[in-house]
């Protein structure tokens, strides 16, 4: 694997060793990969709308009680959509993606679940 990102598509270039006893791969061919370095099955992972970057660093709003609190997190691994966060919030606390600009610590707000969508599985051949 090469360790430069390659800009503007933030792309790396990956050699592998493939099986291909029926010839279906040839040479010239391009791919798409997506590249599983770690799996964190207790990883905390939120609505990337939900981070507030401000000054360097980077918070949430998080509903306690009714009312919201501003509470400064470290972003870990980021998908499309959602970014898993290494400190500063737990699992099961319920954050704010939607009005961010309107709220000030204590704020009250009436919360509303919205469910991650489960992620369709591959079909095995």
């Amino acid at each position: 694997m090469d360790p430069v990102v390659q800009l503007p598509g933030r792309t790396i270039l990956v050699k592998a060793r493939v099986p291909n006893p029926a010839r279906l791969l040839q040479p010239g061919m391009f791919i798409e990969a997506h590249l599983v370095t770690a799996v964190r099955p207790n990883a905390v992972v939120i609505p990337e709308e939900a981070v507030v970057p401000a000054a360097g660093a980077n918070a949430v709003w998080v509903v306690a009680d009714g009312k919201v609190d501003r509470h400064p997190v470290t972003l870990g691994v980021r998908t499309p959509g959602f970014v898993e966060i290494t400190a500063g919030i737990k699992a099961g606390e319920q954050v704010v993606v939607g009005g961010l600009e309107l709220l000030a610590p204590g704020a009250p707000v009436m919360p509303r679940v919205v469910e991650r969508p489960a992620k369709a599985t591959p079909a095995q051949p």
